[in-house]
């Protein structure tokens, strides 16, 4: 999951497919993905700030 900030100053996260398919795969846990979700969207927010 990434968070990425454009020139033009917009946010956005991408990627949350590739982690919920990461996670349907047993390939990373629920855990650890609510983890990472979390932190994203505390860079999401401090982007936006």
């Amino acid at each position: 999951m990434d968070v990425v900030k454009h020139g033009d100053g917009t946010v956005e996260r991408v990627d949350d497919d590739e982690l919920d398919a990461a996670v349907a795969a047993d390939r990373v846990s629920e855990p650890l993905a609510e983890r990472a979700r979390s932190v994203a969207g505390a860079v999401e927010s401090a982007l936006r700030d």
